[in-house]
């Protein structure tokens, strides 16, 4: 829905609304994955490195 920018020292926050309950949620860059889009070419590889950061429902 949007991104919070509080400049160079700080990650970005994605505003996300989550399908499951509506709730609404600002998510840490490290932590927001895109869902698989088989029109965009984009698959549901798993990401290098993922396990070290704790896991985040996925929108969608």
């Amino acid at each position: 829905m949007a991104v919070i920018d509080y400049g160079p020292e700080f990650d970005l926050l994605w505003v996300v609304a989550m399908d499951e309950g509506g709730e609404i949620w600002c998510v840490p860059n490290p932590q927001v994955r895109m869902q698989a889009n088989w029109s965009l070419g984009r698959s549901r590889a798993p990401t290098p490195g993922l396990g070290k950061l704790a896991p985040v429902p996925s929108v969608g």
